[in-house]
């Protein structure tokens, strides 16, 4: 099938820690719309429209699911909000594995991890992430 008649879940991994704080928060709800519309106007220039779905986890030292499964027509980067604080890359990627376990049949997972900076760990997630979900497509 087509990339545009194609099923996708997008899971948003959202850095809304501290220094992501005013208009760098701003520019990356921008940014999450520009690609969700992109998304969108794809499907509807091959005949298609998008069935996707839209999770956004926003991590802080903390990750919270601020929407779950959500149309991609009903932007859903306004459910996200800004809480601040430091920052855990493992712990985002572990709710967003999380998420994909519970992922409806038919739809591809595809993970868009957002932030501004490093952070000491992770890399170990980021690895296992690809393997865990290789039968998803």
């Amino acid at each position: 099938s087509s990339v545009a008649s194609a099923r996708y879940h997008l899971y948003f991994a959202l850095d809304d820690s501290g220094s992501m704080t005013g208009q760098p928060w701003k520019d990356l709800i921008k940014a999450v719309d520009s690609c969700l519309q992109k998304r969108i106007e794809l499907c509807e220039a091959n005949g298609a429209k998008s069935q996707d779905l839209v999770t956004i986890i926003n991590h802080d030292g903390h990750p919270k699911v601020m929407c779950r499964s959500e149309s991609i027509h009903s932007h859903p980067e306004k459910k996200s909000q800004f809480r601040g604080g430091g920052n855990c890359f493992s712990r985002a990627l572990n709710a967003v594995s999380e998420e994909i376990r519970n992922i409806d049949t038919g739809y591809t997972p595809i993970v868009l991890f957002m932030s501004d900076g490093g952070c000491g760990d992770g890399e170990a997630e980021i690895t296992e992430m690809p393997k865990e979900f290789e039968h998803l497509g």
